[in-house]
């Protein structure tokens, strides 16, 4: 229970209720004492509270018109009422205002124990059934942003989400911020995790006061101005869409200002692979450099945003790809993925650089070792695809290398020329479907990536010493 306010005149008597409560066998945050109801009212207005304590005759403002001012508020507190026998009569009129219990003086401790016991106990079924209906309600609204809902779903459950919550039934705002960002959630309806990123549904009237309250390190999209639960889906599009904008440039962006970005024609100058070449090569400052040339002319409108945003999805893509068995002490990788997890793209570029400069650090860049690395792509991509018609020429430029480099460099990693290599996959592939299938000699040689079938039967030939008919025959006699 966090907070139990007593409303007693007479000082002593309130004293005592207070160090009754205090001992309560449960764990009470705050006891707040005072002496009438306009201090009372002042209390209620400023802060939530559980449980009302109240006496009945007192100056200033009587017990009964307090409970009927707290009754009004948003979220009135659970009231208790103390008096003595002689007023016993009021208590019909008080249990009418919604009184949860009546207390006789002199209170009695054990009395007044049970029942702030089994007010926690209430407490806690309506905190449960609270957090029940919110996590409904949550996934509903999810669902509907991502258009996972039909109309006649969201009709169905409209009855759900509008007692739920009143920002429906006027106009809102959906406001796109990152997962962690830390924002006073009390005042707005808050999704999290809606394709990574937090939601806040905001009524007209309050995103004024998000925009004042909103610290200047949040990036945020805002959506336009919608009503009704079907706009939710597009009011979330221009959300992130908003919020894309707002994690390059920084700050708070609306929808609106999207459609107020210039048109440029610039192009970026560098692309993923690129970089990741650079990483290979040991360049770290170089593409450090590059990497920051293009953020600040994205920044200032000389590169397309969406632009930006797929350079950052094809980079993390080539990070995990070609780095993704390095660890770090305090970096990890994957995060790197998720850059809109980041605030904005300056922190993103900022941890970006860290995982660079670690990576130049602790990666062995010597030649025997990349070599190595380039070779183990260049086979498994051999491997896959030797059905295909490929050559040195498209595997090279697979890996990035020169051509006449790698012709030398698969020689000595493999004791083979790049051709004998692609041959012996293909025959023995050939032997393998000769074995194990029906097919025509053709159809084999096709299957197994010869270009026909006479140079097929040629190469099987000189390499096993038979036809290819015979070969079959020979393996139908042996079973």
């Amino acid at each position: 229970m966090k907070s139990v306010l007593i409303v007693e005149d007479e000082k002593a008597i309130r004293a005592g209720i207070k160090a009754i409560v205090s001992n309560a066998p449960l764990e009470i945050e705050n006891v707040i004492e005072c002496q009438n109801g306009i201090e009372a009212m002042t209390i209620l207005e400023k802060q939530y509270i559980d449980v009302m304590i109240t006496d009945i005759k007192m100056p200033k403002m009587d017990g009964i018109e307090l409970i009927n001012q707290a009754s009004k508020l948003p979220s009135p507190p659970i009231v208790v009422v103390i008096s003595g026998y002689n007023d016993f009569d009021y208590a019909v009129d008080v249990f009418k205002s919604g009184v949860k219990d009546y207390l006789l003086k002199p209170i009695e401790r054990e009395k007044v124990h049970e029942l702030l016991c089994n007010i926690q106990n209430e407490l806690d079924e309506k905190k449960t059934d609270e957090e029940h209906r919110r996590l409904i309600c949550n996934q509903l609204l999810r669902s509907i942003m991502l258009g996972l809902s039909s109309e006649d779903d969201i009709f169905d459950c409209s009855d759900i989400l509008l007692s739920h919550s009143s920002i429906f039934f006027g106009n809102y705002y959906l406001v796109c911020l990152a997962p962690d960002s830390h924002i006073e959630q009390s005042i707005y309806h808050v999704c999290h995790n809606v394709n990574g990123h937090m939601i806040l549904i905001v009524s007209e009237d309050d995103l004024f006061m998000l925009k004042q309250s909103l610290p200047k390190s949040i990036c945020a999209g805002i959506s336009s101005m919608k009503s009704g639960l079907v706009a939710l889906k597009d009011a979330y599009l221009e959300a992130e869409i908003a919020r894309k904008i707002a994690f390059i440039k920084s700050g708070l962006r609306e929808f609106s200002q999207v459609n107020e970005q210039k048109n440029v024609s610039d192009t970026i100058p560098i692309n993923a692979l690129q970089i990741s070449s650079m990483l290979f090569a040991g360049k770290g400052n170089e593409a450090i450099d590059s990497l920051g040339k293009i953020l600040f002319a994205t920044q200032n409108d000389s590169i397309n945003a969406d632009e930006y945003i797929v350079l950052l999805d094809q980079l993390t893509a080539q990070l995990l790809n070609n780095f993704s068995s390095i660890e770090f002490e305090n970096k990890n990788l994957e995060s790197l993925s998720n850059y809109m997890n980041f605030q904005s793209a300056y922190e993103y570029h900022i941890t970006l650089c860290d995982f660079i400069i670690k990576l130049v650090e602790l990666y062995p860049y010597n030649k025997e070792i990349q070599s190595k690395e380039r070779m183990r792509s260049a086979l498994e991509y051999v491997n896959q695809h030797f059905r295909k018609q490929i050559n040195m020429a498209v595997v090279s430029n697979h890996i990035s290398m020169n051509y006449t480099q790698f012709s030398s460099l698969f020689k000595a990693n493999t004791g083979s020329t790049f051709s004998d290599y692609l041959k012996r996959l293909r025959l023995n592939e050939s032997k393998k479907l000769l074995e194990e299938s029906k097919q025509s000699i053709r159809s084999i040689a096709l299957l197994s990536g010869f270009k026909n079938e006479k140079h097929f039967m040629k190469c099987f030939k000189q390499e096993f010493g038979v036809s290819p008919g015979d070969y079959r025959r020979s393996r139908e006699w042996c079973n």
